[in-house]
């Protein structure tokens, strides 16, 4: 009897556990970055290759900094505040700069300021989610592409009204929409050198294609490059040689093609005469690869965490006629408060301790029934029934209202029943045991 209450005590705790889980997995801040100290994904070169914007997080907290392309000199220029300050580009004659502000619902809204990050003007409101913002390497505007902020968090499937490409100058006084189709999804905005054309990404539904919008002409074409590159490229992430003769992008290198995760390498397209070549080796995720202006030379961000959020980016150059690869490091402030328990815990609670417990305490209830009525099937005939009836309700939910409500609760109810079938197994063996 006392063995038994044992059981129903231990069913009672770890539902009580179980109960925690599921709500911190549910409301919890499921934020990656909210303790993150580390570089960001986006940098920008200044015109004559001696300094570099970038944005780095501290705590959580992201700013836009500066520094000497020795990695000296490290200023910051922008206020750790509630909002996150990234993207940042470096107006043609170095006066001024641009960065993106999110805030926390996850809007992003544009600003101007100084090169030092004084006198900070917002150039668009909230209305609107600025994805990506380029300075014109020849003029006193900013090209930005944007969306509706109400599209923002939309499942897949649901509609949108797309995303748009407009110029705005350093006063933020003369919004204009450049003549481009609707995109759904258009993600980097790259200048070629000379200012004469704008190249992005668009990602249209299995793959990126590149566009170029002439500023002359106001027109759109696909790029006179797109064909050139493979269908697995990552071209959120690309860049074009101040000659026009090369590509950078990253793309999944051969070798990871037959494992379970892809690593994304650095490869350089010659134009002309259609021929690649694979800069890097690093057997990880290259990302944000930019030509510098003045020599022969590639500088982009390794991720060391990859695929693993949030990412772990180090500062790499890549001298194009020795191969020479260096690490650029950065005198940047470090992390005084460690959070290591909040850590502990974002990295202890996920599925698979959801799914544990479940099955810890479907166990404990089988003991429980079976040392008390025999009835050793109880507990996991009704968690089938429940996973049963949960995926024929995910059905109704996704007729009824968003079809990702619906698969997600289908997907919750295989949990369950994949749970239940390894406490059926244990269950079984008990009885087979008390029958011997």
């Amino acid at each position: 009897m006392k063995r038994n209450k044992t059981y129903l005590v231990i069913s009672a705790v770890l539902f009580g556990l179980l109960l925690v889980t599921v709500a911190y997995e549910l409301f919890g801040n499921n934020d990656p970055y909210k303790f993150h100290t580390g570089i960001g994904d986006h940098f920008s070169l200044s015109s004559d290759d001696s300094s570099v914007l970038f944005s780095y997080y501290l705590n959580g907290s992201e700013a836009i900094y500066r520094a000497d392309l020795n990695g000296s000199n490290v200023e910051q220029i922008t206020g750790h505040t509630d909002q996150r300050h990234r993207s940042p580009d470096h107006s043609a004659d170095g006066n001024y700069i641009l960065y993106l502000s999110r805030n926390k619902e996850g809007v992003q809204t544009l600003y101007v300021a100084e090169r030092m990050g004084g006198n900070p003007l917002k150039l668009t409101n909230e209305e609107h989610h600025v994805i990506d913002a380029v300075f014109s390497p020849v003029e006193d505007r900013i090209y930005y592409v944007a969306m509706s902020a109400s599209d923002l968090n939309k499942a897949e499937g649901e509609s949108v009204s797309g995303s748009n490409i407009y110029t705005v100058d350093l006063l933020g006084e003369h919004h204009e929409q450049l003549a481009t189709s609707i995109q759904p999804h258009i993600n980097t905005l790259v200048f070629s050198k000379d200012g004469e054309e704008l190249y992005y990404s668009v990602f249209t539904g299995n793959r990126d294609t590149v566009y170029a919008f002439s500023i002359h002409d106001q027109n759109e074409k696909l790029a006179d490059f797109k064909h050139l590159f493979p269908r697995d490229t990552y071209l959120a992430s690309f860049d074009v040689s101040t000659d026009k003769n090369s590509v950078l992008y990253t793309g999944i290198s051969e070798a990871s093609l037959t494992s379970n995760l892809f690593k994304y390498e650095l490869y350089m397209k010659d134009i002309a005469s259609e021929q690649t070549t694979k800069l890097t080796e690093l057997d990880s995720l290259v990302h944000a690869p930019i030509f510098f202006h003045q020599s022969n030379t590639v500088a982009f961000l390794q991720d060391l965490n990859w695929p693993i959020k949030p990412e772990m980016y180090r500062f790499m150059t890549l001298d194009l006629e020795t191969k020479a690869l260096q690490q650029l490091e950065f005198e940047l402030p470090e992390s005084v408060v460690k959070y290591w328990f909040f850590k502990t815990v974002d990295r202890v609670i996920n599925g698979w301790t959801v799914a544990s417990l479940y099955v810890l305490f479907i166990t404990a209830l089988t003991l429980h029934f079976h040392k008390k009525q025999r009835r050793t099937y109880i507990p996991t005939m009704t968690s089938f029934g429940v996973s049963i009836f949960l995926f024929l309700s995910s059905f109704v939910v996704a007729g009824m209202t968003n079809p990702w409500y619906g698969i997600g609760i289908a997907m919750l109810a295989g949990a369950m029943f994949f749970c239940t079938f390894i406490v059926l197994l244990f269950a079984f063996i008990l009885r087979k045991r008390m029958k011997n």
